[in-house]
């Protein structure tokens, strides 16, 4: 016998006795759609939910205006064993959508490292499996969980998922996560880069993007800002940036402790990223790298001339902290004094031209 569709759905706890909820089906015509309206009342996701029909266990795809009850019981499970963690991961890498729904169905813990140290979140970000980010997310994995030494939202970025991006902002990722804390790399780390011949004698950066040892080491204290400025990802940029990223935090040790606006000014092709993180309210005053140079003697240097002009224009305050407005030099830079003073005209004509 069928109910009503106007009558009241009502949904209580199976330890307490007590009514969590009353709704309506058409509001919610199925199990699905009731238990992710209930993560509100229980904060926990659907995955960890069972809604009890006469002792029944309803089904996700279940239709409730066909139940024969108008009275729910609900029941929290708590996560199951890890074992299965690297399936998990290895759903996801496949891209098997329905093994990943039936895994967290268990309930499967979604921020679980396999093997390797990857996270699930990660390993669907990186691969640009948007349905796969939405299940999670809806799973309540962590975007600010740390995986083989990256987020996932830093993940995305660096391959220009600008989809996974949307999706990691918008459940409150942290734009600001270092990919790793300041640490020394593990021996066995070491071992393997020398194996595979990466150059130790290049560790150290600068700003033109070395190959070797420090492409591994050094980027792990960028965030995905800097790392979107660097490839070049304008439409990340622009999220990031709407989503309050620090358009002036340093790349601790990554390429001379150098900021996106530094990184901009050095690369070609960075005006109009030059241009977000400059109306972001970037600081052009900002020494970047052991050079003491500022972005837009970085620009200059590089060549970048409507870089130059850009910063001239729009920078928030005149840049203080550069050598070449100051009444001399630091000491340490008074062996290079011939050069900058070659540098500061050129810079002067670029400015007064603009």
């Amino acid at each position: 016998m069928k109910r009503a569709r106007d009558d009241a759905l009502h949904v209580y706890s199976a330890v307490s006795g007590e009514e969590l909820a009353a709704v309506s089906v058409e509001e919610f015509p199925t199990v699905r759609s009731l238990k992710q309206h209930l993560q509100g009342c229980c904060g926990v996701p659907r995955f960890r939910q069972r809604l009890l029909a006469d002792d029944t266990n309803l089904q996700d795809d279940a239709m409730l205006g066909q139940l024969g009850s108008s009275n729910l019981r609900l029941v929290l499970l708590p996560f199951a064993s890890g074992q299965h963690a690297g399936k998990l991961t290895g759903a996801v890498n496949r891209g098997a959508v329905q093994q990943v729904e039936a895994l967290l169905q268990r309930p499967q813990n979604p921020d679980l490292r396999d093997r390797f140290g990857q996270t699930p979140l990660y390993a669907a970000a990186l691969r640009g499996r948007r349905e796969i980010v939405e299940l999670l997310l809806e799973a309540r994995a962590r975007g600010s969980t740390r995986a083989s030494s990256r987020t996932p939202l830093y993940a995305a970025a660096l391959r220009g998922r600008r989809e996974i991006v949307e999706l990691l902002l918008e459940a409150r990722a942290n734009v600001e996560k270092r990919k790793m804390t300041d640490r020394l790399v593990p021996d066995r780390l070491w071992a393997l880069l020398l194996e595979a011949n990466a150059d130790p004698n290049r560790f150290g950066g600068n700003y033109y993007g070395n190959e070797g040892m420090d492409d591994y080491v050094m980027s792990a204290l960028r965030t995905p800002l800097w790392r979107a400025t660097y490839d070049g990802y304008r439409n990340i940029v622009r999220l990031l940036l709407q989503f309050s990223a620090d358009a002036s935090k340093v790349a601790t040790a990554a390429y001379n402790f150098s900021t996106p606006l530094g990184i901009a000014c050095s690369m070609p092709g960075r005006l109009e990223i030059a241009r977000m993180l400059l109306e972001a309210r970037a600081n052009a005053d900002e020494i970047c790298g052991e050079n003491g140079l500022t972005p837009v003697e970085v620009a200059a240097r590089s060549g970048n001339d409507e870089i130059v002009k850009l910063v001239s224009r729009l920078a928030v305050a005149p840049a203080r902290n550069s050598w070449m407005v100051r009444d001399a030099a630091p000491p340490a830079l008074a062996a290079a004094a011939p050069a900058r003073r070659t540098f500061s005209q050129r810079l002067r004509e670029i400015r007064e031209a603009k």
